[in-house]
């Protein structure tokens, strides 16, 4: 009966071997499989960052046309200020002739356009 024992004690020894040997490969291949992760993520991350930084070209660049448009702008209303003063100084003209005409009598007007264009 001792030897029997003896053998259920070195059966039950490799049992718990074997089933350490299986754990640390299986250990091993969780490990592979995170190592794995961890380069697919890292893949990503890389990918990202490369798109981050052609979006933050892309963001100079419009910045950049905000710019120069802008100045234009500017430009343009610079440019359409000085032809209002121009119109109105031409309104006020207007106007003026406008009252100057209407207040003559007609022998004065008739006269008036004589004068201007005169005699063909």
């Amino acid at each position: 009966m001792k030897l029997d024992l003896n053998k259920i004690y070195i059966c039950i020894i490799v049992v718990l071997l074997i089933g350490l040997i299986f754990q640390r490969i299986s250990l091993i291949n969780t490990t592979n499989k995170y190592d794995i992760e961890v380069e697919k993520l890292t893949q990503k991350n890389d990918s990202l960052l490369a798109d981050i930084a052609k979006t933050n070209t892309k963001i100079s660049s419009l910045n950049s046309m905000i710019s120069t448009y802008k100045s234009e702008i500017e430009q343009s209303k610079l440019q359409l200020n000085n032809l209002k003063i121009i119109a109105d100084k031409n309104k006020q003209k207007y106007n003026e002739a406008r009252t100057r005409i209407n207040a003559l009598s007609n022998r004065a007007l008739v006269s008036e356009f004589t004068k201007t264009f005169g005699s063909r």
